[in-house]
């Protein structure tokens, strides 16, 4: 098992920037190795695109945590 960020240390800075602390426990949850690793490709990928619409000004909490739940709804 491995633990897992729901909002990846990668966009660290777009979610500090609505409060978000990525390490809270409750945007984490553990999943098995292969798991985690097999679509991380994507997943980033997923947020990237997510955050190209919020250039100017951060994104809403709300839009986050949708998206976040969205994406998550499978593990």
């Amino acid at each position: 098992m491995e633990a897992y960020h729901m909002l990846p240390k990668k966009f660290r800075h777009e979610f500090g920037k609505t409060g978000i602390d990525i390490n809270d426990p409750k945007y984490g949850k553990w999943v098995e190795k292969h798991e985690h690793r097999k679509g991380a490709y994507w997943y980033n990928q997923q947020w990237e695109e997510f955050f190209d619409q919020y250039r100017t000004e951060p994104a809403p909490i709300n839009e986050i945590i949708k998206k976040m739940n969205s994406l998550n709804k499978d593990l």
